[in-house]
Formats: C-alpha cells, structure tokens, sequence
C-alpha cells in the first residue's frame, strides 16, 4: 500500500472545450471554450499552481484527448490531476439495451458509437495513473452516465487523513438528462473556485465545491438540472484538497466532525468533544492542533465547565463528570438545525455533528404556568420521586400541573382540551401538553381507519437551517397549539391499491401525482401534512438534523448508497425512526406535502399553512436516488409540478404519506 505524503508533489489539469463540431448534426455551443479557458485560468493561478494542457474546438479530436489523457500516466503517488471536458455529449445503446453515454469529440459521428469518447474510457484513466487523487469535470448532457461504477461519500476527515489516502471523484452537470448551455455549470463552479464558498474559511475540498455547485445549479434551474457530485470506485476514503488557507485556523485542521461539535451553540456537546481533542494530542499530525484548540477553549469558551475541561485536558489531570446544566434554559431552540432547546449558552460559531447528550429535566425552567382566573385549590404536594432521565415521569411532579389553565411555550398560549394527559389517559387527551424536549415525548402509536399513524404532540421548534441553500432560509419559530397524527410509514402500494414503479406492496407508492396522493389521504377521512408539520415531526423540539439525531448514519436511510437504485419495504430501516415514532422520513421516496413550494416567512407562525398559491408543490424527505447527506436532511426541501408525476426528476422518486388533525 502506497505511503502518501500530507501534501501534493504536482498538480495537472486537461481542461477540453468545443463549441463547434465537424459533424452539423452536433449545434454549435455558445461558451464550451470559454468555460474551459476559464477553469484552466483559475487553476494555473495561485494558490492551486496547476500544469495546464488546454485542447479545445477542431484540435480536440478524440486522438488527442486519448493522448493527453495517457500523459497522465507520468503522475506520481503523491500528485493531483483534474479533466475538465465542455461540449456535448450522447448516449446510444448497446446490443442488450444497456444505455452507453459518449463525450463528443470534435470529430466525432454522432451515428457512430466508436466516434465518440466512452465515459467509461475517460475514467479508466485511473487504473493506471499513479495520482493519488484525481477529478473528473463534465459539463455536457447525459454526463451522470459518467457514472456507472460509484461509491457512496467518504467519511468526514480532517485534511491530513484526506491526503494519505486515495481519492477518485467526478462532477457532472447533470444526470441522464440534457442540461442547458445558459445556465453553465463552470459559470459557479469558475466563480466557486476564486472567491471560495460563502461562510466557509477552511479547507477547501472537490467534494465542498461539487456540493455548492450542485445546490446552487438546483436552485438557480428550479431542479431542471441537478449536478451530481460522487466517487468512482477504488477511492479509499481520501478527498482532493483543492486549497488550504494558510491562515486557516488551528480548528480547520481538525477532524469535520470535530469541528463541528466544537463550533455548537451547545455547551454539552463542546464539553464532551474535549476529550475528542485530548485524544489527538499525541497525533504526529493534528497534536499541534490539537493543543491550540484546547488552549483556545480553556480561555475563550464562555462556558465555565467547557473551559474548566479544556484546562485539565491540557494538564493531563483527571476529568470531572459531565456538566448537569445549571444556567436557566431557554425556553425556546436556537436558530439552526441540532441545537436542543435547552442550549443554554450562545456561541460564536454554529454547526452541529453529533446528538446531544440528554440534560436532567428541569420542569420549571421549561413552562410557565398562568394561574386560572378563580383562585385554585392549593396543589397536592409532589411525590418525592426522581425524575426518569430523557421522559417526563409524570409521578415526579404529582398534581403540580392538575387545574392549570393554560401552558405558555415560545410565547403561545396552550390551552389544553379538557384534562391534562399523564400515562392513564386515553389517546384522545394525549399530545395537548406542549413538550420543549423530543425526550419528553414517548411515541405513541394507533390505528386510524385500518392505518397505523403517530401522535405528534403540541409545541415549538425552529423550521429551515442555516446550512445549505437559501430555499430552507431564513429560520424560523413555528410552534403547534395542538396535537396531529402523521402515518407511521409512507403509504406503500397496498394500501394505495396498485403499484408504482417498484412492486411490491410494503414498497412505498411512488409514481403518485400531489393530487393522487391528495384525493388517497381525503378518502382515508386524512388529509396531506403541512410542510411545518411534517418538518416538526422529522425534528421536533431538539432541531434534529436526521430524524434520528445529528451525525449521518447509513443504515438508517434509504439512498443511493444502500438503495441498489429502488426502493425498499417502509420501515425497513429502523435506526432511522423518528422521535415521534415514525419511519422514512429521510430517503425511501420524496413525500408531498400539502403546501405551495415558496419562500419562508422570517416571522413567527402557528399552525402555519404556506402561501396561498403558487406553480409547485413542496416535496420534503430525499428518495432512493439521492447520494449526499445534505439531501436527506430534515430540513431540506424541493418543488415539483402538482400536475405531473416528478416533474423532470423521475417517475419514481416521489410518494406521501398523510395526516390526520387531532
């Protein structure tokens, strides 16, 4: 195995570009040459200092893309090489109907496969160049057949292990579809390259570029085009590191994951990432680092318990216990996605990666009680029992809330319908009690009309996430003045009474108009969610980023990585369920909800409904074919054309599933 070094000894680009072709049957591009100049511009100049081999209009002929390409194999170990290519590209398809995607080269036949250039050849390029890392760039139509042997993404890493470790990756302007020339690729990708991403001052990775760029894409096209950003197979885990500040600070360095426990707004989480940095002290590579960061914290964190760890990390002295959170909770989350709302102390980055570990229940600093008009009978005294870690043990605070007349949360008045629940209620009065915590809710599950569906209960979480595009911004307060029910699993084809793309009758029903799915809720005597509902039933109070927590687990979704390019039974992956007792809500099918796609309000809402018209319909939850976490998020949202089935991004990539009002 190759012993790689923490930095590059060479960088290469071949960067092709053809906006006119021999063969009149190819229509003349408007900027395919002038986008590969551009790229070769920005990465023959500092900071990336690439050798630059530039073909472009009659002199890229498939003759000499093949050679330069073969140039490649003068890389060494411990070099970087990236091909750009900007033109059309084909597909045709072979004798047993498997669809073969061409590059079209400036000679090439379009009615002659062998004239084109195989997607398949250009990154076999990799079997024999030594490069440890390298890039393949394709803006051109039907690019994604680029990608017929992929692997799922890497786990996140600091920059020193991204380097000692193999790494082939490829970004494409779109899937199998044809993009357009007007919204170019390279245009964000050019401008991503020089001026870095918004808000990030780290390293800069293929994968952090390919990620903006396609998000960007999306946006900006509607999902018209969505680029794609993946590995090809025979990467091991190892990333191209396009840039690193060298005034990047000492917590850039760490591990992603790392960095992103120690940037929380939650001191809890801080606290226990110390030992992650302690751990690292004796790292020959990230030591260094790691003590800076420690040292950081030991006189910056404005958490005394954070700070007071940091020290006794740095002086190697015996840890004290976890911190039991002694400064008043909020009441309410803090912007952004995995922050608790009981995180108490503001900080001055943000960013989550791991769940956060359960706080000791503090009641009286999570309500505020209103006394009833007419004085009342003086509470029972609370029973002296302790309170049950990560559930409200209702004994515990004995008749303290009997006769209340109304719970104040985030501001919003609760007034509970009829008796307080507590465990020996029935069904009907369960959920009215606005809870602050997802750990103080116990699913509670139950038929309706033959359709087993979860209760959610009342109360408040912060909807969108600062991280990612603007169509999930600006954050904001949402709060719910009553319970509602959400089914437990996508509607599947048995229910629905007939299959759609996938057979199969646990399968989830995909293939599904918004009105199918519309009219299938309204004779069940349901109805679709909310798009606020069923973000709140992802999330809950906590602001998960997973409905299943804040680090991205595998096993628990249904994607590409997993998915073998088709759905799977509902419920099939049960890491992945939600606090509230409900399963795929990330990955398996999109899901309609019953909203107009439009832009957030920045304001707060109750029981909000979306805009009153619109052109699309939102769809929440990531499908099958998605291949990046940031897709899968709770958070994340898209439109679609109520009208069609997909809208341009599949048949069978979208279903539902219903609500039901308490």
């Amino acid at each position: 195995m190759a012993v790689y070094q923490n930095s590059y000894a060479d960088s290469y680009l071949i960067a092709v570009g053809i906006d006119s072709y021999s063969d009149a049957r190819f229509s003349p591009l408007g900027s395919a040459e002038s986008d590969a100049r551009a790229v070769a511009e920005v990465l023959q100049a500092p900071p990336y200092n690439f050798n630059i081999r530039l073909l472009l209009g009659i002199d890229a002929t498939k003759k000499a893309i093949i050679d330069a390409l073969g140039e490649l194999r003068v890389t060494l170990p411990d070099d970087r090489a990236v091909f750009y290519f900007a033109g059309h590209g084909y597909t045709l398809n072979d004798n047993v109907g498997n669809m073969v995607g061409y590059l079209a080269c400036s000679d090439t036949e379009p009615t002659n496969p062998y004239a084109g250039l195989e997607f398949g050849d250009v990154t076999k390029v990799v079997r024999w160049a030594k490069a440890k890392h390298m890039a393949f760039v394709l803006d051109a139509c039907f690019s994604g057949s680029a990608l017929g042997l992929t692997r799922a993404a890497v786990p996140q890493a600091s920059v020193e292990e991204y380097m000692q470790r193999r790494a082939y990756q490829v970004l494409t302007a779109g899937g199998d579809e044809v993009v357009s020339d007007a919204t170019s690729m390279t245009d964000i990708l050019v401008e991503t390259l020089r001026q870095g991403i918004p808000g990030e001052t780290g390293a800069l990775t293929f994968s952090h570029v390919g990620q903006y760029v396609k998000d960007t894409v999306t946006a900006r096209t509607k999902r018209l085009q969505i680029p794609v950003c993946q590995y090809l197979e025979g990467s091991s885990n190892g990333e191209m590191v396009l840039f690193v500040p060298p005034d990047a600070k000492p917590i850039d360095r760490l591990p992603e994951r790392l960095r992103n426990a120690l940037m929380s707004d939650d001191h809890e989480k801080r606290y226990y990432a110390v030992g992650d940095v302690q751990r690292l002290l004796s790292d020959p590579d990230l030591g260094a680092a790691a003590r800076a960061v420690l040292d950081d914290l030991s006189v910056n964190d404005d958490s005394r318990d954070v700070r007071q760890r940091a020290r006794q990390a740095l002086g190697d002295l015996s840890v004290t216990p976890p911190p039991n959170p002694t400064r008043p909770s909020a009441t309410l989350p803090l912007q952004g996605e995995g922050k608790p709302s009981d995180s108490a102390s503001p900080a001055t980055m943000g960013g989550v990666a791991a769940a956060p570990p359960e706080p000791v229940l503090e009641v009286s600093k999570r309500v505020t009680v209103k006394s009833p008009a007419k004085k009342a009978a003086p509470a029972a005294k609370p029973t002296k029992q302790p309170v049950t870690k990560g559930k409200i043990n209702w004994l515990a605070i004995g008749g303290a809330l009997a006769g209340v007349a109304a719970l104040v949360v985030g501001g919003i008045l609760f007034a509970p319908k009829g008796e307080q629940a507590t465990p020996d209620s029935n069904s009907a009065q369960l959920g009215f009690t606005p809870v602050t915590r997802n750990a103080d809710w116990t699913p509670h599950i139950e038929a309706k009309n033959g359709v087993d569906m979860a209760l959610v209960p009342a109360g408040c979480f912060m909807m969108g996430s600062d991280a990612g595009d603007s169509v999930i911004q600006p954050v904001h307060e949402v709060c719910f003045d009553a319970p509602f029910w959400i089914d437990k699993t996508e509607v599947t084809n048995g229910q629905y009474g007939s299959e759609g793309a996938f057979g199969g009758a646990e399968r989830p029903r995909d293939s599904v108009t918004w009105t199918g799915a519309k009219v299938h809720c309204e004779k069940r005597g349901a109805r679709l969610p909310t798009e606020a509902e069923w973000e709140y039933a992802a999330r809950g109070p906590d602001n998960l980023i997973y409905p299943w927590g804040n680090p991205f687990v595998a096993d628990n979704v249904v994607f590409s990585g997993n998915s073998n390019s088709q759905t799977a039974d509902v419920g099939s992956r049960p890491g992945g369920v939600s606090w509230i007792g409900a399963f795929d809500l990330s990955g398996n099918v999109w899901e309609w909800v019953a909203d107009w796609y439009g832009v957030y309000s920045s304001e707060k809402q109750v029981n909000p409904s979306g805009p009153s018209d619109g052109l699309s319909r939102v769809i929440r939850g990531g499908a099958w074919y998605d291949s990046d976490a940031l897709d899968l998020r709770a958070s994340k949202r898209d439109g679609a054309n109520p009208t069609l089935v997909g809208d341009g991004i599949g048949d069978n990539v979208i279903g539902f599933r219903c609500a039901l009002s308490s």
